[in-house]
């Protein structure tokens, strides 16, 4: 069983109860904290994992995630029961399903549920709506010449600037994927939009992103794409693959540009 326990003891590092039951007469073999004598044999087993059964539990403002493996343990059928309790808020548990793990802003999934929102609201009442597309120049060579590490520091650092520049219920800030990052602004037209890129732009330029005493020089190519109630675009695809195309033509145009 020496085997056995040393999966159990790793699970329990990360679920809160744990539970080995021997499926034939329900025994109790194993309960988070005790250890019971039917499971003290030091001889090595083979644990063989069959699927699964996941069940989650939402109770007001606690979530209990159970799974339940039948396993097979020197030829005895048992079941491992394993239970994590939250006491994170369901509000909590979607905003982390929303937000990219890296940088902290929001990710693909909230764009493409908040932005259909975003231009309905502002169509509604008769305001513009402004993107923002932003791609760090020549990111693969900045990966490519100081390592992956590297690069996901910067696309730290340039979230937390770019979270800076745009106040809070002005508009919000995503990570498309990989380097592009994306600002919607509901109620900005187009003027003010690029006002606002080109003051992202350079403040890009100018910060120092540093990486073991070694200055790594930034820039950033930014697409502004605005949209309103009478510009025949209506869908989310339509208003990305316009801003796609202008932050491409910022590219094209020599990068370290607003197009």
């Amino acid at each position: 069983m020496a085997e056995a326990m040393q999966v159990v003891k790793a699970l329990e590092a990360v679920y809160s109860k744990i539970y080995l039951r021997d499926i034939s007469d329900n025994t109790v073999l194993y309960e988070t904290g005790n250890l019971q004598q039917n499971m003290r044999p030091s001889a090595t087993h083979t644990i063989y994992l069959k699927p699964n059964d996941l069940k989650i539990t939402v109770s007001g403002k606690n979530v209990d995630v159970k799974m339940t493996i039948p396993i097979e343990i020197h030829g005895r059928n048992c079941m491992l029961e394993l239970s994590q309790e939250s006491q994170n808020s369901l509000n909590q548990i979607i905003e982390l399903s929303i937000t990219d793990p890296l940088t902290n802003l929001y990710n693909r999934r909230y764009i493409d549920e908040r932005l259909p929102i975003d231009m309905q609201t502002c169509f509604s009442m008769d305001e513009p709506l402004s993107i923002l597309f932003i791609d760090i120049d020549y990111f693969k060579n900045i990966n490519d010449e100081n390592g992956h590490i590297a690069g996901d520091l910067i696309l730290q650092r340039l979230a937390e600037l770019l979270q800076k520049k745009i106040r809070k219920g002005n508009g919000w800030v995503a990570r498309y994927g990989g380097d592009e990052m994306l600002i919607c602004l509901p109620g900005i037209n187009n003027n003010i939009a690029k006002k606002i890129s080109e003051r992202i732009n350079k403040a890009i330029e100018n910060h120092e992103f540093n990486l073991e005493n070694i200055k790594i020089p930034v820039t950033c190519s930014i697409g502004v794409q605005t949209v309103d109630r009478n510009t025949g675009i209506s869908s989310v695809s339509e208003i990305l693959s316009m801003a796609d195309k202008k932050l491409y033509s910022a590219k094209r145009n020599g990068r370290n540009k607003v197009f």
